[in-house]
């Protein structure tokens, strides 16, 4: 504009209704004569914490994550945009995560300890 800010417009349609929303902005293309949309960076950034979040939740390291864990941040992801403590929250849920990784890994390998001290007992006499 005459001020040199930087000015856009964004088309937004409820759940479900993508064709509506092509239909539109094929339109305003159309009418408007933009060739080549000018694409600018994301003005909203993620924290590395929140990221890291997500990034465990989509991939969890033991399927007993899912049942409790998974369920916290399921409801932290839904509850994000009204969250003023998003930030506190998403470190004490990598926190719980990486603290049920380590038990689930201790609980592994004292199994396995178990195992092999019981055979070998066996095996000696």
């Amino acid at each position: 504009d005459s001020d040199n800010l930087s000015y856009g417009i964004e088309f937004m349609t409820k759940s479900f209704e993508e064709n509506k929303l092509f239909n539109i902005t094929s339109i305003y293309e159309q009418i408007s004569n933009i060739k080549n949309p000018i694409t600018i960076p994301n003005l909203y950034e993620i924290d590395s914490e929140v990221t890291s979040l997500i990034s465990n939740y989509k991939n969890p390291k033991n399927i007993f994550l899912k049942f409790i864990w998974q369920k916290k941040v399921k409801n932290y992801l839904k509850n994000y945009n009204e969250d003023n403590n998003y930030l506190i929250n998403a470190k004490m849920l990598n926190k719980e995560y990486h603290k049920r990784v380590f038990l689930l890994r201790f609980i592994k390998i004292m199994l396995i300890l178990l195992i092999y001290l019981y055979f070998s007992s066996k095996f000696k006499k």
